[in-house]
């Protein structure tokens, strides 16, 4: 049992890995009950080694809701270096194995701990969008993604998210019982698939296949 507690987290210490399982069922009841959280395709997330989850972002939900979906690895995440700088929220989202990274530029470093990260075989979570949907349509992906997609040379998993714009829109505080937030998994592509016609083309198939995921989600709500 303890083994397989530590393998859902490599590199962490037991109770790190634990305090993360006991906020993720809490949240996970959460969401299920103010928002009537469903997801499909937990399975699809491969159960070793290092990927690179990449999801279409619609509001603060985003991240835990990708997170509770696939409770069988935990998942590193990427955090507005602003959220740092708050006393309280700091060591909370530091436990939860965040990443420091600006909203607006490059930021080498943080690029760089996430491909550390993923070099312990971890599953890392990004939004190549950047920054929150401003109407609930999905957003450019950042060519800077593209950089790190890469250089990451592990599996990239596509994600879609459907209500949770809805839900907790920008500008807005959150809306319990507006409908369901749903997460669609697809399957995991291969880096060198991904990228046997380039960066260009990558990053245009990966939104494709988001987009797709988006739509089967919204069919389930």
């Amino acid at each position: 049992m303890l083994n397989g507690l530590r393998r859902k987290h490599l590199g962490s210490s037991l109770a790190s890995i634990v305090f993360y399982e006991t906020v993720r069922s809490g949240v996970t009841l959460l969401l299920s009950l103010a928002f009537g959280f469903r997801k499909r395709g937990r399975n699809n997330l491969p159960m070793e080694g290092p990927v690179l989850v990449v999801a279409n972002h619609q509001s603060y939900l985003d991240p835990p809701l990708v997170g509770c979906a696939m409770p069988q690895r935990q998942f590193d995440f990427l955090a507005r270096a602003g959220l740092f700088e708050i006393g309280w929220l700091r060591p909370l989202i530091t436990a939860l194995h965040s990443v420091p990274i600006r909203e607006n530029g490059s930021d080498p470093a943080s690029i760089k701990e996430i491909l550390r990260r993923l070099d312990a075989g971890r599953v890392v979570l990004v939004f190549p969008e950047g920054s929150r949907t401003h109407d609930g349509e999905m957003g450019e992906f950042k060519r800077g993604v593209a950089l790190l997609l890469r250089r990451s040379r592990c599996p990239v998993l596509p994600v879609g998210i459907a209500g949770a714009y809805d839900a907790w829109p920008r500008g807005s505080r959150p809306r319990p019982l507006r409908g369901r937030v749903v997460v669609e998994v697809g399957n995991a592509i291969d880096h060198d698939v991904l990228f046997a016609d380039g960066a260009d083309a990558a990053m245009q198939r990966l939104r494709r296949e988001v987009e797709a995921l988006v739509r089967r989600a919204e069919s389930l709500r």
